[in-house]
């Protein structure tokens, strides 16, 4: 098992928690905006859904690298 893979992971999980944040606070933001703001809320919530498919995307590379079956569950 590497210990950077695992450090790795913990990142990606890190930046996936603070879009989530941030995807929270925009939630409340559209609720109360205007149309023009609402599309420029929501092009940010596609660019995050894209951020989140790419780090999930590279977490399963270094999931895949960690050769140990009971790490590779915990993630």
């Amino acid at each position: 098992m590497s210990l950077a893979n695992v450090s790795i992971i913990q990142d990606n999980i890190k930046q996936i928690e603070s879009i989530f944040k941030r995807m929270e606070g925009s939630i409340e933001k559209f609720k109360n905006a205007d149309n023009s703001d609402k599309k420029n809320i929501e092009r940010g919530f596609s660019m995050d859904k894209r951020n989140i498919k790419d780090i999930f995307d590279s977490m399963n590379v270094e999931i895949a690298s960690l050769n140990n079956e009971e790490q590779e569950d915990k993630y």
